[in-house]
């Protein structure tokens, strides 16, 4: 099977881009192909949604080998949220993310 896959970024009139984005493809010892990614919305700076595309794919791969892949989110999202360093700035991320399976989104 061959997957064609794009990403595409706009900064238009913002004088900063604060959005990231991650897409990761790989297998785990539950499932095999597994395409990961999401988009993070950054709030007040760039600072968190960059420290999230990093840090959430590899505390979810993590979290995988132990948990299904709801928990997996949760625990990825609750490791992620105690190791960001929160500021009174503002500074934040909205995130929107997505695991395709051989089986299912």
């Amino acid at each position: 099977m061959i997957l064609t896959v794009a990403t595409l970024a706009e900064q238009r009139r913002r004088s900063d881009m604060e959005d990231r984005h991650s897409l990761e493809f790989w297998g785990s010892n539950k499932i095999d192909g597994l395409m990961f990614g999401g988009v993070y919305d950054g709030h007040g700076g760039s600072r968190v949604a960059t420290v999230a595309a990093e840090r959430l794919p590899i505390l979810f791969r993590s979290a995988l080998e132990k948990l299904d892949p709801k928990g997996a989110f949760r625990s990825a999202y609750r490791k992620l949220s105690k190791e960001i360093e929160w500021d009174d700035n503002g500074s934040g991320s909205c995130a929107a993310k997505f695991l395709v399976t051989n089986e299912s989104i």
